[in-house]
């Protein structure tokens, strides 16, 4: 009687083991993964329409996978703006090598679209608003915006312009002035805070600031010496001429960088103000 009785226990705990061994199954945690999947993967910041969506919209937003972050990070893939803008956070977030440029037009059409199934994702997936179909090339007129056109280096390949952005951003991600040592006008529109600020994200280092009584720097014997000034500050490139005498040099306005960001490659152009290479 005590070996049946063991028995039974015996093939209870056998059981017991099999039905743990189901529901952790790779089929069952395949389909507890799909239940936790969004319609989208986007972790996106919004610039120049910042204002235009409230905390409920980014609520909702989340619901669906499109993460709304306030600064740009590594983790993002996405830029969210209605043109391509010269601001802190559109330069910034190029740097970090993003997968799109959307219009805030994608945002409005997915809030349309969940609004109009009620906010149920089972129902909004089939029907959800494609990505590829709100790039901010598609809203961008070459030959009309004379502001756009001049950021690129060859404005006569129209919207390839922003694709090819798009494509490089991500190739050289963050590295553009790799190692390039910036000494920066004190005077510099926008203030040295902000302004090495951005070209440290591209990879610029140990940005130094820069102004009439500035006596010593450190210069990089073998490498080229940035000075990022205004073009009138004539007075300052000759005292930073002279305190980098002998060593490659160049002097470069705002514009420079701003166009080298917007063709990912040190350009050469008329924002040039003085070289020695």
């Amino acid at each position: 009687m005590k070996l049946i009785l063991n028995q039974v226990l015996s093939i209870k705990k056998s059981v017991k083991k099999q039905k743990i061994g189901l529901t952790s199954s790779p089929i069952a945690n395949l389909e507890k993964k799909k239940a936790n999947n969004k319609p989208y993967s986007l972790v996106t910041v919004l610039t120049g329409c910042d204002s235009d969506f409230t905390k409920a919209d980014l609520r909702i937003l989340n619901r669906v996978g499109i993460k709304v972050i306030d600064h740009p990070t590594q983790e993002m893939n996405c830029i969210v703006a209605p043109s391509i803008l010269r601001t802190e956070k559109f330069l910034k977030s190029l740097s970090m090598g993003p997968d799109y440029i959307l219009t805030p037009l994608f945002i409005f059409d997915v809030l349309g679209t969940m609004d109009s199934y009620n906010n149920k994702i089972t129902d909004f997936e089939s029907y959800k608003p494609h990505v590829d179909n709100y790039s901010i090339s598609n809203s961008i007129d070459f030959s009309k915006d004379s502001k756009i056109r001049d950021l690129f280096e060859n404005p006569t390949l129209g919207e390839e312009n922003i694709r090819l952005l798009i494509k490089n951003a991500r190739s050289i991600k963050g590295s553009l002035f790799k190692d390039i040592n910036f000494t920066i006008s004190s005077k510099i529109p926008g203030g040295f805070k902000l302004i090495s600020s951005i070209v440290g994200s591209f990879g610029g280092v140990n940005p130094q600031v820069f102004e009439k009584k500035t006596k010593k720097i450190d210069i990089v014997d073998d490498k080229v010496n940035y000075l990022l000034c205004s073009p009138d500050e004539d007075n300052l490139i000759e005292s930073f001429k002279k305190i980098v005498s002998g060593n490659k040099f160049r002097v470069i306005e705002w514009n420079w960088v701003i166009r080298s960001i917007f063709n990912m490659k040190l350009i050469d152009d008329k924002y040039i103000l003085d070289e020695a290479m």
